[in-house]
């Protein structure tokens, strides 16, 4: 078995914040790339590689940033379905072998799916409770988000391709290749996935009332199941329409566990 969320052996790990299921539709995207591009650059980095997808361009491959950027003005905005920004300290780390700091936007038109997940290496910096709060909480305003989580991951699998369901580096058996096939499975491919449900259980998950409301086991929501017991963890706004709810890394087996029967987990 490969190595489970939440629990790594000594390895090079990256921290990623990853948000789904956005509210709105027209996204500002110089806007967005710019406070990315601020945040590389207090961590010491430069981007230095972007890759743009909409129908109108030819290719997708990733190119110098600055080329690309230029690219912004010339396509419509609701028409691009990805956007990818990497970043590297200079002279480091140039192929990007492993990301040091990246940015993914993702749209699937025909299954009105949506992420972006921003991820830094560990190896760079190790972001805290109030850096989280605080980065969630911008680009909450950029993308009106109904769910997100934080995660941490090996950098050897590929952390940005996990919040899109895709495994890399782990072994076709492997019992977390399998939790993330059904993530990708049932958020990108099929219509399974509902506002309200969880992908798994994080040390900080994003939700809305719509999450809070769901029956966690019979007569008891999950707002209820979690105020119950500060084993179970705390809930914190963010906004009118998001809170946090943060939990202990060494609670998150035993909650899944209480949870996994409502249903309200679908690739935990």
């Amino acid at each position: 078995m490969g190595i489970l969320i939440n629990n790594f052996d000594e390895c090079i790990t990256t921290s990623a914040i990853a948000l789904h299921d956005f509210r709105k539709r027209n996204f500002d995207h110089k806007e967005w790339i710019a406070y990315c591009v601020e945040l590389m650059s207090q961590y010491g980095l430069v981007s230095t590689h972007m890759g743009i997808s909409a129908p109108s361009l030819k290719s997708e491959k990733m190119n110098a940033f600055e080329r690309e950027f230029k690219k912004l003005d010339k396509v419509v905005n609701h028409s691009i379905t990805s956007i990818c920004i990497q970043a590297t300290m200079h002279g480091l780390n140039e192929n990007h072998e492993t990301d040091l700091f990246s940015c993914n936007f993702d749209i699937d038109p025909k299954q009105n799916r949506t992420t972006f997940v921003l991820t830094i290496s560990d190896s760079v910096h190790v972001l805290v409770e109030d850096e989280i709060n605080q980065i969630t909480t911008k680009l909450c305003d950029f993308f009106n988000p109904g769910y997100g989580y934080y995660y941490q991951r090996p950098a050897i699998h590929a952390p940005r391709w996990y919040a899109c369901g895709v495994a890399v580096g782990l072994e076709t058996d492997d019992l977390e290749r399998t939790m993330i096939d059904a993530w990708g499975a049932k958020f990108r491919t099929s219509n399974e996935y509902k506002t309200g449900d969880l992908r798994d259980i994080y040390q900080v998950n994003l939700v809305m009332e719509t999450h809070l409301n769901r029956e966690a086991m019979p007569g008891v929501t999950l707002r209820s199941f979690i105020e119950s017991d500060p084993f179970h963890g705390l809930l914190s706004v963010v906004d009118d329409q998001r809170i946090v709810w943060w939990i202990e890394v060494q609670n998150i087996a035993q909650v899944r566990d209480a949870l996994r029967p409502s249903g309200i987990i679908v690739a935990g």
